[in-house]
């Protein structure tokens, strides 16, 4: 899996092949976890 960012000890990383929805994982020491990138389309009132 491809590291995308690494911040202190944080690891960021992407594969473009995994399920649906678009997430990346997130690797911290032994601890691991996935978050979700969604969008919203956001309609301006007048």
């Amino acid at each position: 899996m491809p590291k995308l960012y690494e911040y202190f000890g944080i690891v960021i990383q992407f594969y473009s092949n995994d399920y649906e929805p678009i997430h990346v994982h997130c690797k911290f020491q032994d601890q691991e976890n996935n978050v979700q990138i969604t969008s919203e389309k956001i309609t301006k009132r007048v």
